[in-house]
């Protein structure tokens, strides 16, 4: 074999094994071009996945800052449905104690009016004999009124005081007669039956006692 023959044999091992490598180089790239493709989509997945997450991160924050506003809103309105329920506790010791003292204080009115209804049962009791009293007493001052006007002795003294009026009113009359006219002498008018009286006095001497007070 010649040595150009041994060259081109040479040149033509060094040209399939440069082929080769050139195809397994190509190979290679291929993969690599389909390697980066695929990290490029995962790449461009996972920053949607991060920007979901990002996006779920953001509403879970404002869902747990709401919910920590509702949180604390209703501890607020625990804390005020405790105070009124505590309030309420309170006013309604508060009341039962006023209804059992109010309870006690009617129980005592109670037994006052009762004490009270026994008394006026009494004094009625007592008003009504003071009543029948009063009316016995009063039939019998009437009666005894009837019975002395009936009598000589009523009329005697009706007609003994009605002389004494009249003598009365006779001197009255003179007396301001008298005050106006001091210079007339009055002493010699006597009074129509006065002779008779003084005689009946002279006689009797308890009738002129009564003329004397009539006076």
């Amino acid at each position: 074999m010649s040595e150009l023959e041994a060259g081109y044999r040479r040149f033509g091992n060094i040209r399939a094994a440069w082929k080769d490598r050139a195809a397994a180089a190509e190979a290679d790239r291929a993969m690599l071009v389909e390697h980066l493709k695929q990290s490029t989509d995962r790449e461009a997945k996972l920053v949607d996945e991060v920007s979901r997450l990002g996006s779920e991160l953001k509403s879970a924050r404002k869902e747990a800052k709401r919910k920590g506003r509702t949180a604390r809103r209703l501890r607020r309105e625990r804390d005020s449905v405790a105070a009124g329920l505590e309030a309420e506790r309170e006013q309604l010791r508060v009341s039962l104690e006023n209804l059992a003292k109010a309870e006690e204080d009617l129980s005592i009115a109670q037994a006052d009016a009762d004490i009270a209804k026994a008394e006026a049962e009494s004094a009625k009791d007592s008003l009504d004999r003071v009543e029948a009293e009063a009316r016995s007493a009063k039939e019998s001052v009437s009666r005894a009124v009837d019975d002395f006007r009936g009598s000589d002795r009523y009329r005697e003294e009706l007609l003994e005081s009605g002389f004494a009026s009249y003598r009365v009113g006779y001197e009255d009359g003179r007396d301001a007669v008298q005050a106006l006219y001091p210079e007339l002498d009055l002493s010699g008018i006597i009074p129509p039956g006065a002779e008779d009286q003084a005689t009946e006095e002279m006689a009797d001497p308890s009738s002129g006692g009564v003329a004397a007070a009539g006076e």
